[in-house]
């Protein structure tokens, strides 16, 4: 990454992110620490930072990670963005495994006006016995966290 250049706070989350894949957890920390505190209001590495105490099974931590990150995009006015939408997910799962089925259902109705395919795909929802959709149980802890990067901006062509 970048050699011979200064690292940006988008290179310390990447690179948080492939050691949480790769299960280096002290690692990861460390990186997104660093990008953390480059920029105090970067909802990456914060989504992120919750993400890898959520491998951790910091849960509690992790939500409060993830409500950090989701008031920095209400304040932007991002809160239906893709960033927030993977958040949102985030944050689901884990009520979901804190067995808090009110607080899963409150995250899982935010982003589904956005885009309800994807919440289905990311949640694994099913249908519960009284024909209301429940998420499902949770599998693999790495395969089924959303890992957030930076949201591409397009350039208009000329």
């Amino acid at each position: 990454m970048r050699q011979g250049k200064l690292w940006k706070k988008e290179d310390y989350n990447r690179l948080g992110i492939a050691y949480a894949m790769f299960h280096q957890f002290d690692k990861a920390e460390l990186a997104f620490s660093k990008a953390i505190e480059m920029d105090g209001s970067y909802t990456c590495a914060i989504a992120n930072f919750g993400n890898l105490l959520y491998l951790k099974g910091q849960y509690e931590e992790a939500l409060g990670m993830y409500q950090k990150a989701l008031l920095i995009l209400r304040n932007l006015n991002k809160e239906k963005s893709r960033l927030a939408f993977k958040i949102i997910i985030n944050a689901a799962k884990v009520n979901k495994l804190l067995g808090r089925e009110a607080e899963c259902e409150k995250y899982y109705n935010l982003p589904l006006s956005i885009d309800p395919e994807k919440v289905k795909h990311f949640m694994g929802i099913t249908q519960g016995p009284s024909g209301i959709a429940r998420a499902a149980e949770v599998t693999g802890k790495v395969e089924e966290i959303l890992f957030v990067e930076e949201e591409k901006k397009l350039k208009a062509n000329k």
